[in-house]
């Protein structure tokens, strides 16, 4: 008995021992796996960095193309042009009719301008040195070129000498240019197409904005400390930024110019300045542009850096830790370690045949611990974020794969995918009685809120994608799921709503679609649920299900020559009416949130018609934010009456520019009434056909007519008949039926009964009766 309890204290004494000993030899390997895991990490960041890099790099070197290529089809294209090919001459050859044509060249000019939207700064053609079109109007070529778009490196002579000599289509190296209306230079770099015309030679000009290439490329960049640059075929820079950089120096760029001599380089590691540099390269098929991106290397190697910093204090720890469990190796520690055991085999239980050894039982439960809950996301949130934010805006990004793969990791299947929009608003009591700080944390913990509530329910991923406007997406494979996202909803009501003092919370339900490349569609179909939210009510759910819906928009011919006869005859009150309709039009047909916005720019473009027709630019009356505003997608409900009201806005301050000056009779719409009743009184006219002819409704004719002459139009427009065919009773010999078909009263009884009631006898009474006053007077 004594032997063996002696055998049972020294193997109690050897696992103490050998407890100490292993724990102390983890220092080695911990700290040669942290080495071994730091270099790793900084290849795996390294390598991510690239592929991320690479493929927004690719995204915006494509959007760029596509850009220019719409720039050299529209020159191509306007050329062709039937207006352009019929009226387009030299200024001594012009004919009176093709002079009259003039505003037609510089419409089709202001049309494909707008087609290149912002990347389009200025699009002009000459076939001589005497005369320019542009999309604003007709200048002299010495003018312009010299004082409305002064290029620094192309002098006048340069101009003349292109439209002759130059190639059929050309991209000139870029140049600043002075205007006329703006402070400070810009870049541009001229798209030239030179093309016979009628047996000239013809020069269409598009100046592409280097602002607006640079902005394409950094709204991609994976990093804000990251720079972009553009080089041409030449290898001569185009554009770089932001801020200032290193393109002036001529040794750099020969280095750069250098490291990517070899066509299929794409990546390179680079020391610019003393800063070292992730280089990622993309190569226009189209342009032969060379597309940069500069990523200083500190920003991948930053999670690295942790992990070696977090290696070296884990050893730190153990190695006091070590030294403190040495004090206790006389306590019994036996018995914790078997309480460690015994839960590791509670949680998932080791076969029969497993080791008795304490510590290689709660080695192997551990391992299997880790292998069934941990999980490694090998894409961040901010990459999920933009691939789904490319596929609302109905873009087709390159690395769908990923984004699957994102998704799986989440728990989704296939598909179905259904798109969920929540647009969370706050009170001004929010602001008022919560603190700073406490309003802060709650801000920053919303998305994080919103989204474990989802995810209670269904697989499910939420971005934020405007401020307090979060983007759900959810996997939907069955009726089961539908009701798992119903109920998920009503579970985020139910907790928004004790706090209705302070916030308001709509949510819209977007259509369940197949496939990703649909998903724009649904989320479409939820903003626009959200744009039909109640007024009076502060939490609602919207199914876009249950909304009729259209994926068009109703803008017509006659429309828009009804808001252009408004902006010609200045009224805006009648303006503001005339818009409002249509647009109330569109919402009453269920005209979704997407196709609002595009009739928005639609509207926003015939003001820009207008415009070009009296020899002005919407340049002059908007700013640059506002122009954005006007000609971007709709991408929020809450920014449609905003937009609206600016389209409002622009329309009053053209007419503010534009408008004659009234007369002192009144509005400018009753003369144009007035003038137009004593051109067209001898046809068949009546009310509908002369607001038709104004551009705005009859009742508003009557009412505008009424307060301005004291007379109903129709009694006015029988007064001028009547009075018009009293004269023809006495001046002429027509039967009385004629002289009726000749003032616009074809019906005889009609004629009759207007004339009598004008004075008070027939016509034929009123002939004879003027007929016997000289027989009188002679007497």
């Amino acid at each position: 008995m004594k032997l063996r309890s002696r055998l049972a204290r020294f193997q109690v004494n050897k696992l103490y021992i050998r407890m100490l000993l292993c724990f102390l030899s983890l220092l080695l390997p911990i700290i040669i796996v942290g080495v071994i895991v730091y270099v790793q990490n900084i290849h795996i960041q390294k390598k991510e960095l690239e592929e991320k890099a690479a493929s927004n790099l690719n995204f915006s070197a494509k959007s760029i193309d596509t850009f220019l290529h719409i720039a050299e089809t529209s020159e191509t294209d306007f050329l062709q042009s039937h207006i352009v090919q019929q009226n387009l001459r030299p200024v001594d050859l012009l004919t009176d009719r093709q002079r009259e044509q003039t505003a037609s060249i510089i419409q089709q000019l202001s049309f494909y301008r707008a087609i290149g939207s912002s990347f389009i700064d200025e699009l002009f053609v000459y076939l001589d040195d005497q005369q320019i079109y542009r999309s604003d109007g007709v200048e002299t070529f010495h003018d312009f070129f010299e004082k409305f778009n002064r290029f620094d490196q192309y002098p006048l002579s340069f101009w003349d000498s292109l439209r002759r000599t130059g190639q059929p289509f050309d991209v000139l190296a870029p140049s600043p240019v002075e205007k006329t209306f703006y402070t400070n230079k810009m870049t541009v770099i001229p798209l030239v197409t030179v093309q016979y015309l009628n047996g000239r030679k013809t020069a269409v000009v598009a100046d592409i904005s280097a602002r607006a290439i640079l902005q394409t490329l950094n709204t991609n960049n994976v990093y804000d400390s990251a720079w972009s640059l553009v080089l041409d075929p030449k290898g001569e820079p185009i554009v770089s930024g932001p801020g200032e950089t290193f393109t002036d120096d001529p040794k750099q760029l020969r280095a750069i110019r250098g490291r990517f001599a070899n066509p299929h380089v794409k990546f390179a590691d680079m020391t610019i300045g003393g800063v070292s540099y992730l280089v990622t390269r993309s190569v226009s098929a189209t342009y032969g542009w060379q597309y940069f991106f500069f990523i200083p290397a500190f920003e991948y190697k930053k999670q690295a850096t942790g992990i070696l910093s977090m290696t070296v204090w884990l050893c730190v720890i153990l190695l006091v830790i070590g030294v403190a469990f040495s004090l206790l190796f006389s306590r019994r520690l036996y018995h914790p370690i078997r309480n460690i055991r015994d839960i590791l085999l509670q949680q998932d239980p080791l076969p029969e045949s497993a080791s008795h050894n304490e510590f290689e039982l709660i080695g192997t439960g551990i391992r299997r611990l880790l292998e069934n809950q941990l999980r490694l996301t090998r894409y961040s949130l901010d990459y999920v974020d933009q691939l789904l934010t490319a596929l609302i805006a109905g873009q087709n990004p390159e690395d769908k794969t990923a984004l699957h793969d994102a998704l799986q990791e989440l728990g989704f299947t296939d598909g179905p995918y259904q798109c969920v929009a929540i647009q969370l608003q706050f009170n001004e009591p929010f602001v008022q009685d919560i603190p700073d700080g406490d309003r802060l944390v709650m801000l920053k913990q919303v998305k994080k809120v919103l989204w474990v509530l989802l995810r209670q329910e269904l697989p499910a991923y939420l971005m934020e994608y405007r401020h307090l406007l979060f983007i759900g997406v959810c996997s939907i494979r069955d009726p089961q799921d539908r009701e798992k996202l119903r109920r998920a909803l009503d579970t985020i009501l139910r907790t928004f709503d004790y706090d209705l003092q302070y916030c308001r919370l709509y949510i819209g339900i977007g259509g369940a679609k197949r496939r990703l490349e649909e998903l724009f569609q649904s989320y479409n179909e939820a903003m626009t649920a959200i744009a039909h939210r109640p007024t009076d009510s502060s939490l609602a759910v919207i199914d876009s299900a249950e909304l009729k819906m259209e994926n068009h928009y109703y803008y017509f011919l006659a429309d828009e020559r009804r808001v252009i006869n408004c902006l010609k005859v200045g009224d805006p009150e009648l303006l503001h009416r005339t818009v409002t309709e249509i647009v109330e039009v569109n919402r009453q047909k269920g005209v979704s949130l997407r196709y609002m916005g595009i009739l928005l720019t639609e509207l926003f473009y015939t003001g820009n018609k207008f415009l070009a027709e009296q020899r002005q630019h919407a340049g002059q009356l908007l700013s640059e934010e506002e122009w954005d505003k006007l000609c971007r997608g709709m991408e929020a409900p809450f920014e449609f009456e905003a937009r609206l009201q600016l389209l409002h806005d622009y329309f009053h301050e053209i007419i503010r520019r534009t408008a004659p000056k009234e007369e002192a009779s009144g509005s400018p719409l009753v003369p144009a009434i007035l003038a137009y009743i004593h051109e067209n009184y001898r046809k068949d006219l009546y009310l509908e056909q002369i607001a038709a002819e104004m551009g705005v409704t009859a009742k508003y004719v009557s009412k505008i007519f009424k307060e301005k002459t004291g007379t109903n139009l129709t009694d006015y427009l029988s007064e001028v008949r009547i009075r018009e065919a009293k004269a023809m009773l006495v001046e002429t010999d027509l039967k009385i039926s004629e002289i009726g078909e000749c003032v616009g009263i074809p019906s005889r009884a009609t004629f009759f009964r207007l004339f009598k009631k004008s004075e008070g006898v027939s016509p034929h009474d009123y002939r004879k009766r003027l007929a016997a006053e000289p027989d009188e007077k002679a007497n």
